[in-house]
């Protein structure tokens, strides 16, 4: 006589019906769709956060370059590039750094980014300006 736990193994499975596995693709389905718009929110937070944090590169830089040259204002081309400041700055959201004004007397840097949704402006405010020489 055979134990119900071995009559259990040598049952045969019965395969899954089209019903069950159209509901478990609709289910992955509109988890997917849910998903979509987070990810893109996240995408978009990723970016200003980005930009901003390129923002504070420039300004320090800026700072600095206020102190060494003795100058209120500092042009973009002596803070970016190769033996200066900032060695290279990337661009994350279409952003054209090069079009700034770094005045020492301006209480924050903005700057365009097309690239976030609607085209955002992203706004760096300073903590204080330096003391003018």
């Amino acid at each position: 006589m055979s134990s119900p736990a071995s009559s259990a193994a040598t049952a045969e499975h019965k395969p899954f019906s089209l019903v069950e596995i159209l509901i478990v693709l609709i289910i992955i389905a509109l988890m997917a769709a849910m998903s979509l718009p987070i990810f893109a929110w996240l995408r978009n937070s990723a970016r200003e956060k980005a930009v901003l944090e390129n923002l504070r590169k420039l300004d320090v830089a800026a700072q600095q370059y206020y102190l060494e040259q003795g100058s209120n204002t500092a042009p973009y081309e002596a803070l970016v590039g190769p033996e200066k400041y900032i060695d290279r700055l990337k661009s994350v959201a279409g952003e054209d750094y090069s079009t700034l004004v770094f005045d020492s007397a301006a209480p924050e840097l903005s700057i365009s980014a097309p690239k976030i949704k609607g085209g955002k402006v992203i706004t760096l405010r300073r903590a204080s300006a330096p003391d003018k020489p």
